[in-house]
């Protein structure tokens, strides 16, 4: 069995999720993971499909689905590390430019991987004003020191005007 990652962006519109599933049904793939969103008026989806090869018939078959663009790659194997340590960032505060990078810049310089990451501007519900949050899920190597962490983001927050926890992912 491959493993496949399928992308697919497009207009939103109903029954983009029924046809990309009804394909990929058919020509006897099997949906393991997958991450699906609107944004803006477009909808976007990332699935991780294991299927038999050859995978020839299956990506013509996607493809005729104009209205989407649609990316296929053979999904690449996920490496264990038991030394990292998951924790989740939550961000909340006032939008401003820059947030994702500065907060992914740390994350970065500090060798912590990203595992997935959620991002939405709201309005505040009396004031109007752009609120930013984040929620994010990290993998820590064993060697960093987590309460050292915890003030190293509390002082980016600071620094960005933002509230930034680290918690243990329940």
């Amino acid at each position: 069995m491959a493993q496949l990652i399928i992308t697919a962006t497009g207009s939103d519109r109903t029954g983009i999720v029924s046809d990309i599933s009804k394909i990929i049904t058919e020509k006897g793939g099997n949906i393991e993971e997958s991450r699906m969103t609107q944004l803006a008026g477009d909808f976007a989806v990332i699935m991780l499909v294991t299927f038999d090869l050859p995978i020839d018939e299956l990506e013509n078959q996607l493809l005729t689905l104009s209205t989407l663009q649609i990316t296929i790659k053979n999904a690449t194997e996920k490496q264990f590390d038991d030394s990292r340590q998951t924790r989740q960032i939550v961000l909340n505060g006032a939008d401003n430019e820059g947030i994702v990078h500065s907060v992914t810049e740390f994350l970065s310089k500090n060798n912590i991987n990203i595992e997935s990451m959620d991002t939405e501007s709201v309005q505040a519900p009396i004031s109007g004003t752009t609120l930013f949050r984040m929620q994010s899920i990290i993998q820590v190597p064993g060697d960093v020191e987590v309460h050292q962490l915890e003030n190293d983001l509390t002082e980016l927050g600071e620094s960005l005007g933002v509230d930034l926890e680290l918690n243990l992912v329940q």
